[in-house]
C-alpha cells in the first residue's frame, strides 16, 4: 500500500494472494481512498469476506479514478458483500 500511494503513474494493480485477507483489502482500500490515487484497474484475490468488501466499498465513495475492479474472493459472499 505504501508504494502504490507514492507511485502517481500507477494507473493498474494486480494482486492475486491467497492470504489477501479483510485487513489486507482494507489496507489497499487507504489507497483508493486518497484523493491523489491514479488507479484505474484493480484485480483483487484473496480470503476476505464481506467485512473486506463493506471497507473497499467505502473508500469507494470517495474515490474518482477506478474504472475497473475485479474481486476473485475464496469465502462466500452474501447479500451484504
Amino acid at each position: 500500500a505504501k508504494f502504490a500511494s507514492k507511485t502517481p503513474s500507477l494507473s493498474s494493480i494486480t494482486l492475486r494472494i491467497r492470504h489477501l485477507d479483510d485487513v489486507g483489502i482494507g489496507e489497499i482500500a487507504l489507497v483508493v481512498r486518497r484523493k491523489d490515487c491514479n488507479v484505474r484497474r484493480l484485480d483483487l484475490s484473496g480470503n476476505f469476506g464481506n467485512s473486506g468488501v463493506k471497507i473497499f466499498a467505502e473508500a469507494l465513495k470517495t474515490n474518482i479514478s477506478l474504472k475497473t475492479i475485479s474481486f476473485g474472493c475464496h469465502k462466500t459472499l452474501d447479500d451484504v458483500g
